[in-house]
């Protein structure tokens, strides 16, 4: 019983640092983009962390970046509510 509790604690923290790393991944990815110019492809990956990682704590972030993204895109009517 006691091997088989260590093993669910070590599962959980696995599985949660697994999502930690895939996150930063993500947004690595996508913060270069944004860095090279892409603006709209780094809006869809942005959008695609939050859609995956809804609790994440870079939510609020990513957003103000694909509000960021759209004004350096020419869209700054679209960006203006997220600024709000």
């Amino acid at each position: 019983m006691k091997t088989f509790i260590i093993l669910i604690i070590y599962l959980f923290l696995t599985i949660n640092f697994v999502n930690a790393y895939e996150v930063d991944k993500l947004t690595n990815f996508a913060q270069n983009l944004m860095n090279e110019g892409e603006y709209y492809r780094a809006i869809t990956e942005f959008k695609r962390i939050n859609n995956y990682f809804p609790n994440d704590k870079s939510y609020l972030n990513n957003m103000q970046k694909i509000a960021d993204c759209y004004e350096l895109g020419g869209h700054s009517i679209v960006s203006s509510p997220k600024y709000g």
